[in-house]
């Protein structure tokens, strides 16, 4: 009796139990497409991202030239000693430049000095 009865049973069973099964199948699937994306809209996000690299990459060599091209320490250095240089050569110039107004001062003096003698007191004389 018991094999008849599990027998009759299986038939209306298995396939109730294959159908709910293939049911939570279909609702996994079906759950599965809207949490991960699709090859489509992966392939539009992919070109996309693409084009944004393509750019920055641009953008990344144009930067690498210009750093290449910018001075490096040692040469910053440099400038700044032969700034330096340029500085103490430019104060000296400026010393002997007031020096030389001072001694063209004491010149203009004994020039006028000597015009005045020769041209007013010559003149009263003669």
């Amino acid at each position: 009796m018991n094999a008849d009865l599990v027998v009759q049973w299986a038939g209306v069973i298995v396939p109730l139990v294959v159908l709910l099964v293939q049911g939570l199948l279909a609702w996994l699937m079906w759950s599965l497409r809207r949490e991960y994306v699709s090859r489509a809209d992966c392939g539009a996000c992919h070109g996309k991202v693409d084009a944004q690299l393509a750019g920055v990459d641009t953008r990344v060599a144009g930067l690498e030239g210009a750093v290449e091209a910018a001075p490096t320490s040692k040469d910053m250095q440099t400038v700044m000693v032969q700034l330096a240089e340029i500085s103490g050569e430019l104060k000296a110039a400026n010393a002997r430049a007031e020096g030389q107004a001072e001694l063209l001062k004491s010149v203009s003096r004994q020039v006028s000095m000597l015009n005045d003698y020769h041209v007013t007191k010559n003149g009263r004389d003669r």
